[in-house]
């Protein structure tokens, strides 16, 4: 017999969701400064993604509902914390993890909830985004409140105790650990091939926009090779 199921991986996901990563997110923040010189990579993270949303949401305009809500959630964010991080902090000095971070204050926010509220509002059907809904669903993010609340915290300088952030990193550790896992458990190679268009085109779209601004950013911008890096 088998150890875990698929259907495993939906208490493994609430776990994720509800302790994990709002505990893994708010452990990051036991660092944080705010750097005015790199708030372009705060901005690119959030603009960006807009761009991404943007473009997922015309691509898929006259399909249905759920197709749209495919498009809207695989199109934008990054996974920053579980994928990109531990490169950058293995082959590239502080100051690109710093900008990194910043990039990634701008994308969490996204990645949080915002495309999960956007793609959620299109799955009846109609096709309406309502701000309403979206605002509704994100404030009930367990890691998008995290980290609003954190933001809100630290700007003015607020500072939390290191005994807190000891606690939230016990939990937070383990997040990059069952993303990974939940993420094997889950997947099935079961793509039908009606299916097959539409996922091409959602990679194609997401890595030519992500292809063009990482040229643009190396080649254009006036900063230092890791940051550009």
């Amino acid at each position: 017999s088998h150890l875990l199921q698929q259907e495993d991986s939906q208490i493994l996901m609430k776990i994720i969701i509800n302790i994990t990563m709002p505990m893994a997110l708010i452990s990051g923040f036991r660092t944080f400064s705010f750097d005015t010189s790199l708030l372009f990579a705060l901005l690119i993270g959030f603009g960006f993604n807009l761009l991404l949303l943007a473009a997922g949401w015309l691509l898929s305009a006259r399909r249905d509902g759920d197709t749209r809500a495919l498009y809207v959630l695989n199109v934008p964010s990054y996974n920053i914390g579980n994928f990109a991080l531990p490169f950058v902090q293995g082959f590239l000095p502080a100051s690109a993890t710093l900008c990194l971070c910043m990039f990634d204050a701008g994308n969490n926010p996204m990645g949080a909830g915002i495309t999960y509220s956007a793609a959620a509002s299109l799955t009846g059907g109609d096709g309406h985004l309502s701000l309403r809904d979206i605002l509704r669903k994100l404030f009930h993010s367990p890691p998008f409140l995290a980290y609003f609340i954190m933001l809100v915290l630290y700007l003015p300088g607020i500072r939390l105790p290191d005994a807190f952030f000891d606690m939230c990193a016990l939990f937070g550790q383990g997040n990059t650990f069952l993303a990974m896992f939940t993420l094997g458990l889950i997947f099935e190679w079961h793509l039908p091939k009606e299916d097959v268009g539409n996922v091409i085109r959602i990679l194609g779209l997401r890595y030519a926009l992500c292809l063009c601004a990482a040229a643009a950013i190396f080649f254009l911008c006036p900063f230092d090779l890791p940051i550009r890096q």
